[in-house]
């Protein structure tokens, strides 16, 4: 049986959906990064929600998964309103 992930309170970074997507696929995050031909340390800090999907990484990844990569930018512009809009305590 699939896992179900909760509905966040907020907007959730696109990297953890791709996290998820990966182990649901199978794929592991090195064989990822050849795919995309994306560094891996670069593709980890994305998954681990340390760095945003910028538009190059987002057309790779529709290419690969057929995942729209105008879905996972509007996903990081929801995230990084909410993130950086809000004033730091």
């Amino acid at each position: 049986m699939k896992e179900v992930l909760p509905i966040p309170e907020q907007p959730v970074h696109p990297g953890l959906i791709l996290k998820f997507e990966c182990e649901c696929r199978g794929i592991t995050v090195e064989e990822l990064a050849v795919q995309l031909e994306y560094t891996l340390d670069d593709l980890q800090e994305v998954l681990l929600g340390n760095a945003p999907v910028i538009p190059l990484l987002a057309l790779k990844i529709e290419r690969l998964w057929e995942l729209s990569a105008g879905l996972l930018i509007s996903i990081q512009k929801d995230h990084d309103a909410v993130h950086w809009g809000s004033p730091q305590s």
